[in-house]
């Protein structure tokens, strides 16, 4: 059965009419909202292409800088196992990431939300091996790799078999490597060969990326962080702003337009 709204019914629909100078003040107070937010959002829009901008200049280096394999300076990690049995518990000593995971707005860059958590114990049955806080994590099968997330851990956590991740080594800062990975098309290195799409630990082993001195990561990473906090931070940059303003034009929209008998 589809549910559907006639036309009478509509046309039944009672209505607030106020007088016309009411009706004004009401429009203009929430038009100023509307527009704050919009430009908010193209304020974002721009902020984010600067930040591509500099990312890609910051990342693009002179045959001066060393390019080594990926899999010399990281450790690349692929998920466990992880039984529906063990799924849906709210709390415990490990977050179990999955690809959804990706997906909560509060995981823009550093994953900080679990839909599943697990115990110690149940890591070890699983013979999961938690990876450390800072790990880049990315989806490695299926559709979900042409969305290019990467996330970072903030606490040592154990994922499924669909994630895989890379642990910095002593050569190259953890949020640096976070850089150079969000400048990869994970599409590129992509196996088509079975059922579904998938990117196999020695594939990412071969990627060749540029590795500076650590004190030049450092300026790097500093300068792309805020532009990242800028724009993804649901705490401080830009997209806390238009949340609060939405949340405001939700909130005097509601007041303005709720009229006594």
């Amino acid at each position: 059965v589809i549910s559907a709204i006639s036309k009478q019914q509509v046309s039944d629909f009672k209505i607030p009419i106020p007088p016309i100078e009411i009706q004004t003040e009401i429009v203009r107070i929430l038009d100023t909202f509307t527009n704050l937010i919009s430009e908010l959002e193209a304020e974002l829009i721009l902020r984010k292409k600067q930040f591509q901008y500099y990312r890609d200049k910051l990342l693009t280096f002179d045959s001066d800088v060393e390019f080594v394999s990926l899999g010399d300076v990281a450790e690349i990690r692929s998920g466990f196992g992880f039984p529906n049995i063990e799924q849906g518990k709210s709390f415990g000593d490990l977050p179990f990431y999955k690809v959804g995971d990706m997906n909560h707005p509060e995981n823009a860059r550093y994953m900080t939300v679990a839909d599943n958590y697990i115990s110690f114990d149940t890591a070890k049955k699983l013979k999961c091996i938690p990876a450390p806080k800072d790990t880049v994590i990315f989806p490695k099968i299926g559709a979900a790799i042409a969305t290019n997330k990467k996330r970072m851990l903030t606490v040592d956590s154990c994922y499924d078999n669909n994630v895989m991740g890379l642990i910095a080594g002593d050569k190259i800062l953890p949020s640096f490597l976070y850089h150079i990975f969000c400048n990869l098309d994970l599409m590129k290195f992509t196996n088509y060969n079975g059922l579904l799409p998938s990117i196999r630990k020695s594939a990412i082993e071969q990627i060749k990326i540029p590795v500076p001195p650590v004190e030049k990561q450092k300026k790097i990473v500093a300068i792309l962080d805020r532009f990242d906090s800028l724009c993804n931070d649901l705490n401080s940059g830009i997209p806390a702003e238009i949340n609060a303003r939405k949340k405001q034009y939700q909130y005097y929209r509601d007041m303005l337009l709720t009229f006594g008998n």
